[in-house]
């Protein structure tokens, strides 16, 4: 894009593969081992797996109608967020696993139970070949996963059982998240609930690049928005010229915008 940018007459680099190409993976590993033991390592898990965290909401989600997405960012600027990962690293966490424990554990400061499960977004391209990455497409997929604040005594207890967590769920991705929640919502007796967790959280830690610092050779970035629908929160953690930057795209006829602030309130707290 930039160098098309920079150069309208450049030539456009090519690939081999395709976006259809993954699609027709995904659709084979139905048919493989892997996805069987995955199938039935989900069969097992889901029989005392959670829905997702009850908050208190300013409306149900019935009365919403067109859902409106207010945007609130924090950030951690460079020499914290060091700071945080080094103590993160010295406990033998990544820093994507103490975000979503602390994001976690703030959600259940306001829920009705501590034990839930959320959303976690993944970038599958694990299985493709070597132009792959090159290849413009839609590659996220969707992970459900455990969080039980009450089985946890501190914040590291609870991170180091979410990362553990996430690493066996981790081998066992080849059942979507989507297939998850089916079988979830069937479980629920509800099939026509589309999540049984709108609550997400996606990490762009450890990927390369930030977007934002990618989009930076265009310009500042100034405003963005994320409008996911059948989401209450969408919570996502990367970073901007070193800094640490938390964004919540959350539905404001769910929340006050005074919630929301008292919520990435004591999350920045918490992280340092």
């Amino acid at each position: 894009w930039w160098n098309a940018y920079k150069d309208p007459t450049a030539p456009i680099p090519t690939t081999q593969s395709q976006f259809s190409d993954h699609v027709e993976h995904l659709v084979a590993l139905r048919e493989s081992p892997k996805y069987q033991a995955a199938e039935a390592y989900w069969e097992e898990r889901l029989k005392n797996f959670p829905v997702g965290p009850e908050l208190p909401l300013l409306a149900s989600p019935a009365e919403f109608g067109i859902p409106q997405f207010e945007r609130k960012q924090i950030r951690l600027q460079k020499e914290t967020w060091l700071k945080v990962q080094e103590q993160a690293n010295k406990r033998g966490l990544t820093a994507s696993a103490l975000l979503m424990a602390v994001y976690g554990r703030l959600l259940a400061v306001w829920a009705t139970q501590p034990h839930f499960c959320l959303v976690t977004t993944l970038f599958s391209r694990d299985h493709a070949s070597e132009d792959m990455l090159s290849v413009i497409g839609d590659f996220t997929s969707l992970m459900l996963l455990e969080i039980d604040c009450a089985a946890a005594s501190n914040m590291s207890e609870l991170a180091k059982g979410v990362q553990s967590q996430l690493w066996r769920d981790l081998d066992h991705r080849a059942l979507s998240g989507v297939e998850v929640l089916a079988k979830l919502a069937a479980r629920e007796n509800s099939p026509g609930r589309a999540l049984e967790s709108p609550f997400v959280f996606t990490s762009a830690l450890g990927t390369g690049r930030s977007y934002l610092d990618a989009f930076g050779q265009f310009g500042k970035v100034v405003d963005a928005a994320v409008q996911t629908p059948q989401l209450l929160v969408d919570h996502q953690a990367l970073e901007e010229n070193g800094d640490l930057v938390l964004n919540w795209d959350y539905v404001s006829q769910a929340f006050s915008e005074d919630q929301v602030a008292s919520m990435t309130q004591v999350q920045l707290s918490w992280l340092t």
